[in-house]
């Protein structure tokens, strides 16, 4: 019976590929947007040429039209007149910019025993000279993992290495994909096509209710991350070899993995390994819940609140999700710390670079807990700090979205069908408060919006922003509306920020093309030159280095903002130093420092000057265009573009 029901339940299971693998063809035609011949497609798909004839009839049986053509010389083309009106979504598969690329080839040296960089180029349509820039940066990415490397071998490429150190870089590499939505089950789910995660976590759910070990839902987006991850390793006969074997001292939670791998195995029709067992049960360890939630975890909760209020401006101690997430977290850091166990299992480095603010306020928070528990908390104790002031800081943005109104001279279907793909896309950032089916002047200015999305060519005299779009709203139009976000959030806060950095950056603290040798001379010959002008004092300088010590603050390749935690500067003041040659600063080379010094009175200047690092720290040309300025007007123009 049990064998039966197994075999019921893979061919479901195969049925769901299959028809993962449809939509995938869909999305393939959709981006090449031209004849695609069958062969390309079963290449492709690593399936036959009869399968994909099978799959299209399918797909143009399900949706009852002619969705995709069929040419016995030129191959297969979507109808994306058809897909609209059907309502038929669709995802860019093929990458479009060199970082798409990079994660792209990544991930499929992963899951392939080699790659044809011949056929690599006819696929993703680029020149073997942009292959091999690409390539470059790919091994620049896996230096961060020792024993990961690209092994090429004529025109022939694969990745060598220890199977850890592959799914940490695959989980960085999807982390990356959902935009630092780590707190989104739904976003975590879209990142796997061949089983549903949200099934995972409802095992996960019972299987925990079974063995009445209760877990807390803060932690739950990163066990599913790992979980997601170890299913389709397994999947594709990716095992894990060496782990931690002894779970002394860990019997529940042992249990509660060893169930919930029996479960996986059976109803995903996965084999069950023991190692992925250990390790997730390490995993789990220390995160259980208390029930009996101490008066000082309360306490220690709301100074840490206080502090974030006083130091950045932004004042969460009415989030009562925050705080009830925080007290149960911090329960369980000081059984941690009583018994020197830190928590070493935390993925979200990745914080640190996408949303600085964020990780600044853990670090605060851990400087505040560790003057009360008289021991320093390690750098992935902050980051999981740093995973509860994510999912409140974006609470806090996501009640400011964008008013879009949208300028659609077409039927309601077809209209429809353009504004759910762009809330689909866009709803976290902006809401669309109108259609329009023409522009009115006194109409639309009524309304106050902050962008119009128009499908028409259109000139006016307001002062908005407008962009211009397709009806079926293809890639381009995406990243066009993406690109015109990010400019609202620059506006935002630009007329403030360059007022902000004209005021803290001179010529007295501007050092270009200085030669120096080490991080520590560094911070030592900025720390000095405010000391002498009598900016700072001593106690500043040794502030700067604690930071320093608690976790590195060089946030990307070539860029570091080394600053102070509790003792106040004299002044406020921004100091740069662009260096002649990079200086070792934690994993990273750093070639441009700036030393933040901010006075109490103007803690505010941080929220919006961590706004500002958030934009350059994912735009590596700007960033290289800082390093290669040549004196102080140079820089300070490009600061305050």
């Amino acid at each position: 019976m049990h064998k039966a029901l197994q075999t019921i339940t893979m061919k479901v299971q195969e049925v769901l590929r299959m028809n993962n693998r449809q939509q995938r063809i869909i999305d393939i035609l959709y981006d090449y947007d031209e004849w695609v011949t069958g062969k390309e497609l079963a290449s492709m798909l690593s399936v036959s040429d009869r399968t994909i004839r099978s799959d299209i009839e399918h797909i143009n049986k399900e949706y009852e039209c002619t969705l995709i053509e069929a040419n016995r010389r030129k191959g297969y083309h979507l109808d994306e007149m058809l897909t609209s009106v059907k309502g038929i979504t669709t995802k860019s598969v093929i990458p479009q910019t060199s970082q798409e690329r990079v994660s792209w080839i990544i991930k499929e040296l992963l899951f392939k025993q080699e790659i044809n960089l011949i056929e690599l180029q006819d696929r993703i349509y680029v020149s073997g000279y942009t292959i091999d820039n690409d390539l470059r940066n790919i091994r620049r990415i896996l230096n961060e993992y020792p024993s990961l490397k690209v092994v090429r071998v004529k025109n022939h490429i694969r990745l060598e290495g220890k199977e850890n150190e592959k799914r940490s870089v695959y989980k960085h590499l999807l982390e990356s994909e959902i935009k630092g939505n780590f707190t989104n089950i739904s976003a975590l789910s879209h990142l796997w096509k061949d089983f549903n995660l949200i099934d995972v976590v409802e095992i996960f759910k019972n299987v925990c209710a079974n063995n009445h070990y209760k877990f807390k839902n803060v932690s739950l987006p990163m066990l599913m991350m790992h979980a997601g991850i170890a299913i389709e390793r397994i999947r594709n006969k990716n095992y894990l070899y060496e782990t931690q074997s002894d779970c002394t001292g860990i019997d529940l939670e042992y249990r509660v993995s060893k169930d919930f791998f029996e479960e996986l195995s059976q109803k995903l029709g996965i084999p069950y390994v023991e190692e992925e067992v250990v390790k997730f049960a390490f995993l789990l360890e220390g995160r259980g819940s208390h029930v009996d939630l101490k008066a000082e975890s309360q306490q220690l909760v709301e100074e840490v609140l206080l502090d974030i209020k006083d130091c950045f401006d932004i004042d969460f101690r009415d989030d009562e999700e925050l705080y009830n997430s925080l007290v149960i977290h911090m329960q369980s850091l000081l059984d941690r710390i009583k018994v020197d166990k830190p928590n070493t299992t935390a993925y979200l480095k990745e914080i640190k670079r996408q949303y600085p603010l964020v990780f600044e306020m853990a670090i605060h928070a851990s400087d505040v807990i560790s003057k009360t528990t008289g021991k320093p908390l390690v750098e992935d104790e902050i980051s999981y700090l740093a995973l509860h002031f994510g999912t409140a800081y974006e609470r806090h943005i996501n009640t400011q979205k964008y008013r879009v109104v949208m300028i659609i001279p077409h039927n309601q279907m077809l209209a429809k069908a353009c504004m759910d793909k762009i809330e689909t896309r866009f709803r976290e950032r902006m809401e669309i408060i109108k259609v329009f089916p023409f522009f009115e002047n006194n109409m639309i200015s009524s309304l106050h919006p902050d962008l119009i999305l128009t499908v028409v060519p259109l000139q006016h005299e307001l002062s908005i922003k407008t962009v211009s779009i397709s009806l079926f709203v293809n890639y381009e139009d995406e990243s066009q509306i993406f690109q015109a976000l990010n400019q609202l959030d620059r506006e935002k806060y630009h007329d403030q920020f360059c007022h902000i950095v004209k005021k803290l950056i001179g010529q007295e603290t501007f050092f270009i093309k200085k030669d120096i040798a080490s991080k520590e001379d560094a911070i030592n010959y900025l720390c000095d030159n405010l000391i002498q002008l009598g900016y700072a004092t001593q106690e500043y300088k040794e502030d700067v280095f604690k930071r320093e010590e608690m976790a590195g603050t060089a946030f990307v390749q070539g860029f570091a903002v080394p600053h102070a935690i509790t003792v106040q500067p004299l002044r406020s003041t921004i100091s740069v130093m662009v260096l002649k040659n990079p200086v070792k600063w934690g994993k990273y080379e750093v070639r441009l420092i700036l030393l933040l010094s901010i006075s109490e009175q103007d803690n505010q200047m941080l929220h919006t000057f961590f706004d500002w690092l958030s934009n350059v720290l994912i735009d590596y040309n700007q960033l290289m265009q800082f390093i290669e300025a040549d004196n102080y007007q140079q820089f300070m123009k490009l600061m305050t573009a």
